[in-house]
């Protein structure tokens, strides 16, 4: 049995804590982010590793950093055979690294070394690439770049967001988890170091990221959709509105005109000319108002989109 000290934050790490306290291993402690305001009143709102842990009266902290002795003399009293860290979202230093007795574990969202950093599973669909998986790893200093224990791969599908990935995933990692803590770690398994050749980035997001480019193929455009569903979304301006993209589909046809340009305007939605084929996108959203089919709007505001103007 190991004592375990886990780090998460998100809902992508709750079943990889659930999996340890389902487990024969004790978790003696969490670490968290603070409580973070949210919702329209901005109510101070506990993580869900936080909620979780206490639910299962398991020893809750939230330091701001590692940098001060106290936390991490707090942290080295568990004793821990393993920390697991899963979505943290903080950068543990070699001090904490060094505490526990076997090793620090991750759970990573990718196959590693392909996609390493902030955003695995929004950047494996950007790429179209088949499938994807989750990677346990140890933990080292530099980003990412830890020996793995175990893999578990994941097929893309087609109509696959990255919401629906992200669900897939936690599952998946809490899987793979289990059997390295289980299977692996009690057979002294020795992780395997990964080919740097093969190392690819994954740079985290910003809401530029969701501007969509028309000027790139319809396909390719189709795929930012997908891997930046639902943050931060797609988004195209027309005149000084900034309109959210939230349903769109590839004709097969191609107009020839300028990326951007406006092909139709009506009951089937807003037809816009990309490098190849037309998209047409049925389901969008005006500054401030809600989310609507585009057909709907046409019904509303006829004028709102012109043909042959080009949109960026």
């Amino acid at each position: 049995m190991y004592k375990i000290v886990f780090a998460g934050t998100p809902d992508f790490a709750v079943p990889s804590l659930q999996a340890c306290l389902k487990s024969s291993h004790e978790v003696c402690a969490v670490y968290t982010q603070k409580d973070r305001p949210k919702g329209r009143g901005q109510i101070l709102t506990p993580s869900p590793i936080k909620e979780l842990a206490e639910s299962a009266d398991i020893p809750v902290h939230t330091p701001l950093n590692f940098k001060d002795p106290d936390v991490i003399a707090t942290l080295n009293a568990y004793k821990p055979d393993l920390i697991i860290v899963v979505a943290y979202g903080m950068i543990l230093p070699q001090s904490v690294l060094d505490i526990p007795v076997l090793t620090c574990l991750n759970v990573h969202a990718s196959l590693l070394p392909r996609w390493r950093g902030a955003a695995p599973i929004n950047h494996a669909l950007m790429a179209g690439d088949s499938d994807t998986g989750v990677s346990i790893m140890q933990l080292v200093a530099k980003l990412d770049a830890g020996a793995v224990y175990h893999k578990a791969t994941c097929a893309i599908k087609k109509t696959d967001t990255a919401a629906d990935l992200y669900n897939a995933l936690a599952v998946l990692g809490a899987e793979a988890l289990r059997y390295t803590l289980d299977v692996l770690l009690p057979q002294q398994y020795i992780p395997i170091e990964q080919d740097q050749a093969k190392v690819t980035y994954a740079h985290k997001l910003s809401k530029v990221d969701g501007r969509v480019n028309f000027s790139l193929s319809a396909t390719q455009i189709m795929l930012n959709f997908r891997g930046l569903q639902p943050w931060p979304g797609c988004y195209f301006t027309h005149g000084k509105l900034q309109i959210k993209v939230h349903a769109m589909l590839e004709t097969g046809i191609e107009s020839g005109l300028l990326p951007g340009t406006i092909i139709s305007w009506g009951e089937s939605g807003l037809e816009l000319a990309t490098a190849t084929y037309n998209i047409i996108i049925s389901k969008l959203q005006l500054p401030g108002k809600k989310v609507v089919y585009a057909k709907d709007l046409y019904c509303g505001q006829p004028s709102l989109f012109s043909v042959n103007k080009v949109v960026a």
